[in-house]
């Protein structure tokens, strides 16, 4: 009996700290967001997508009967309202996320705290979620929930409603006021558990979400800035191969490469060390953004081509030469300047690609 009022009250006072999470939001371009429904004790699908839950690891040889109360606890966590979850781990079809429901609770610190799976330690171990997954754990096993309640009493074979009786007549014999002081002392402890392992989790996940958006926008000023900067030396190249071309076109001059020859560089000197250093974080910028990113700089060469012009050479074909090197540049100028705008309506500031 006192079990099973313990868990009444603890699911209630969960009921109160699910509203308190639903304040955190998660990161867009990592975010899976719909109605999902549960597999298994750590697996969902969310539309298409099979989803194991970051940090679990199911309870094997507990029998079908325990795995069945571990999917429809899942089932029954999530509700019918959607759940937002953000990938960390694994490729398809064998992701890895860590889910909330509607009102903000990890998922996978619930099944933890009613027994119904147990940590992957190698994959939490030192992680921001290691300590609170662990204690979850350990408060299953106090509080003999899920599969620590079959370990804890191996020997009972009695019904749940002769244990029940039974639970009910020591209460009486034992009065009622002893009961309520009992019950009072083990609820309070189990409440002050739930409380600190979810604002725990609170935290950290601001914390991460924090400093996650702080280096978004160190990488995203870092990679204007010297997109703003490549886009003055497009800009100063293209003034003086256009009036080169424009010379070359007026058949009333006589061109100056007749005299000496003349060297045309290829395209503009551009640099591209900030975009070098951080290839491997882009994905920090959105999907999209990151691809027009490396779109760009796939066409930045390290050290642009220089095409000798002899003076025997004839006209039209040196017209040629600065007409591709001007129409390079003008396409060059064009993407920097689309990526220039693409910086300035999804900055990280602005909720970027979300």
């Amino acid at each position: 009996m006192l079990k099973s009022i313990n868990k009444i009250a603890l699911l209630g006072l969960i009921g109160l700290l699910m509203v308190g999470s639903a304040a955190i939001a998660q990161d867009a371009q990592n975010a899976i967001r719909g109605n999902a429904r549960a597999l298994d004790s750590v697996t969902i699908v969310l539309g298409q997508q099979s989803l194991m839950l970051w940090g679990l690891q199911p309870v094997t040889g507990a029998g079908a009967v325990f795995d069945l109360r571990a999917r429809t606890a899942l089932d029954n966590a999530m509700g019918k309202a959607p759940v937002e979850c953000t990938l960390r781990a694994g490729a398809p079809p064998r992701l890895q996320a860590q889910c909330t429901n509607a009102n903000g609770m990890d998922l996978a610190l619930y099944m933890l705290q009613h027994g119904y799976a147990t940590t992957n330690r190698g994959q939490i171990f030192n992680t921001v979620f290691e300590d609170p997954y662990v204690k979850a754990e350990i408060q299953a096993q106090d509080q003999s929930e899920g599969i620590w309640a079959k370990a804890d009493a191996p020997q009972k074979t009695e019904s749940s409603d002769g244990k029940f009786f039974f639970v009910l007549a020591f209460i009486l014999l034992a009065g009622m006021v002893g009961a309520f002081i009992v019950l009072s002392l083990m609820i309070m402890r189990g409440f002050q558990r739930v409380i600190d392992a979810q604002r725990d989790t609170l935290d950290m996940m601001v914390r991460e979400r924090k400093l996650r958006d702080k280096e978004r926008a160190i990488i995203a000023s870092l990679l204007d800035a010297e997109l703003r900067t490549n886009k003055s030396k497009i800009e100063a190249y293209l003034v003086v191969y256009e009036e080169t071309l424009k010379a070359l076109k007026d058949e009333d001059r006589i061109p100056k490469y007749k005299k000496s020859g003349d060297i045309v560089q290829s395209e503009p000197v551009l640099d591209r060390a900030v975009f070098d250093r951080n290839t491997d974080r882009l994905d920090i910028l959105g999907a999209r953004l990151g691809a027009q990113i490396i779109a760009f700089y796939a066409d930045v060469k390290a050290s642009p081509d220089y095409i000798t012009i002899e003076p025997e050479m004839d006209r039209k074909e040196v017209v040629q030469i600065v007409d591709k090197a001007v129409q390079r540049a003008r396409m060059l100028s064009q993407s920097a300047a689309a990526l220039i705008e693409a910086f300035a309506k999804n900055s990280p500031q602005r909720g970027e690609e979300r």
